[in-house]
């Protein structure tokens, strides 16, 4: 990736410290995710990897005179089929076999029925979700290559959208969670946008650092926030609004999120901790695979941490260290998967021939 844009890696990296964060306190010291400090992490890290997946997945299916190029489209399924598929399936299979033993309570539900049947897959959610809003972009590509209007592409991309809301309400519920389309649907949207902010990158760089921009940005993502994590206090906004007002925040997320990350990146260019984050960034999905086997029970810190009321501070500094010292170990084991061609493709989607 070149040196412009690594900044999307330092997006990644602080998301997936966020995702492992989140599962610190959900999982490990457990019954305490009405935290504050849980509702911005659960809010936020997943919308930032779709809307850069989205970002990048525009370019990737460009010919170089900048149009959809259909012979890219089964190769490009083929990869992601490697990359999320495969690894899930695997992966999965073992977490269901080493759940009994880690001695965590699990708020999922860890059995084959929810493997398959829960539209959490026991957390492995993410990757088939990701499969499928990019089997969606696939289709929807092969229409933007015929109908070039920027208004008309729009139009089709909320359609789609709407398409796939009605599918979610539409469809048997258990049909509708084995594929998990209601996650589908809250996160389709944020990968557009990060389509459409590399589709008109120009436009999209100047609102990213105009602070007027900024400014009505914080601002609504701040009310967005607060309706979409808080959404019991709000009973009379109906479900398919309360997405829409998730989309908001979410695209003000990510556009704050590149200006702190293009900000950072600048100021510290050659820094030791901005090297740390953007590997973090760049083994995101190994590390999203791999952490649930490093997760360890916390329970004893729950009466401490409702102590201090759940304070934001205190159950920050503690998920921080515990989620460094799980990314720690499971960057160190997939340097140990990576010496195999045949584990690294399998359990973590990514092979690069190492030199000799």
């Amino acid at each position: 990736m070149s040196k412009r844009l690594d900044f999307y890696d330092v997006i990644k990296g602080v998301a997936i410290f966020m995702v492992v964060m989140g599962h610190i306190i959900t999982m490990c010291i457990r019954d305490i995710d009405s935290a504050f400090i849980f509702k911005i992490i659960g809010q936020s890290h997943i919308p930032l990897f779709f809307f850069v997946s989205g970002f990048f997945t525009y370019k990737a299916l460009k010919d170089p005179q900048g149009n959809i190029a259909e012979e890219f489209l089964q190769p490009a399924l083929f990869k992601r089929i490697k990359q999320l598929l495969v690894p899930t399936i695997a992966v999965g299979a073992l977490w269901l076999w080493y759940f009994p033993h880690s001695g965590l309570q699990s708020p999922l539900d860890s059995t084959v029925s929810g493997m398959l049947l829960s539209p959490w897959k026991n957390g492995y959610w993410f990757p088939l979700v990701l499969f499928l809003v990019f089997v969606i972009y696939y289709v929807f590509s092969i229409l933007a290559g015929v109908l070039r209007s920027t208004v008309n592409i729009i139009t089709t991309a909320i359609l789609v959208w709407v398409l796939i809301i009605v599918g979610a309400n539409a469809l048997d519920e258990k049909l509708c969670d084995l594929f998990s389309l209601r996650l589908v649907a809250q996160f389709y949207p944020i990968f557009m946008v990060g389509v459409f902010a590399r589709r008109h990158e120009s436009l999209f760089y100047k609102a990213v650092e105009n602070g007027y921009v900024q400014t009505v940005d914080i601002l609504t993502g701040a009310v967005a926030f607060y309706v979409s994590a808080y959404y019991w206090e709000f009973p009379y906004i109906p479900e398919d609004a309360l997405m829409l007002i998730s989309l908001v925040y979410y695209t003000c997320l990510s556009l704050v999120a590149v200006a702190l990350a293009k900000k950072f990146t600048e100021a510290y260019t050659e820094s030791r901790i901005k090297n740390v984050i953007t590997l973090l960034g760049r083994k995101s999905l190994e590390i999203y695979l791999l952490h649930y086997f490093f997760l360890f029970p916390m329970t004893g810190l729950q009466a401490t941490m409702l102590n201090l009321g759940l304070g934001f501070t205190p159950l920050f500094i503690t998920s921080a260290l515990a989620a460094a010292i799980v990314i720690a170990l499971v960057l160190a084991v997939n340097e140990v998967i990576s010496l195999s061609p045949i584990l690294s493709t399998v359990l973590t989607g990514n092979y690069s021939q190492r030199k000799k």
